[in-house]
């Protein structure tokens, strides 16, 4: 089997390779948010500047919890995808009927990721406020 869907292939392998990318970007920005301040003091370390005033703040930890987010709507999406479509799996079709309208994420895909993105947009504006730039800490 091919990494790409081929002319004919069905749907489900189609919808699959989509929400895996989705997963794939989800987990690639995870990573740039989680790893930017240590990065970023390397390069500052090898750049001969200071690297007292980089670290975590509160708008990184936003940041990361909706790019959570974004990962959970992206894997129940693709699970979602794989169980309404179990007999192309293997399953017979009389087992796989039952799954047949679990639909909900299919449907209102779409819309989560809309909320997700506006949610992501104030986010990465709040960088712009004082609270959002303090360094994060958690306090008991």
């Amino acid at each position: 089997m091919a990494i790409l869907p081929q002319f004919g292939d069905p749907q489900v392998w189609v919808n699959n390779n989509i929400y895996l990318v989705h997963i794939a970007t989800d987990i690639t920005l995870m990573a740039f948010i989680l790893f930017r301040a240590p990065l970023t003091r390397k390069l500052y370390e090898r750049l001969g500047k200071a690297t007292k005033h980089i670290h975590l703040t509160n708008a990184d930890v936003g940041l990361i919890a909706i790019v959570m987010a974004f990962l959970v709507v992206d894997l129940t999406a693709a699970i979602e995808n794989l169980v309404r479509n179990l007999e192309h799996l293997g399953f017979s079709e009389d087992f796989a009927k039952q799954f047949w309208d679990y639909n909900w994420v299919f449907y209102h895909f779409a819309d989560m990721k809309r909320i997700l993105l506006g949610l992501e947009f104030l986010a990465i504006w709040s960088y712009t406020t004082k609270v959002a730039q303090k360094k994060f800490s958690i306090s008991a």
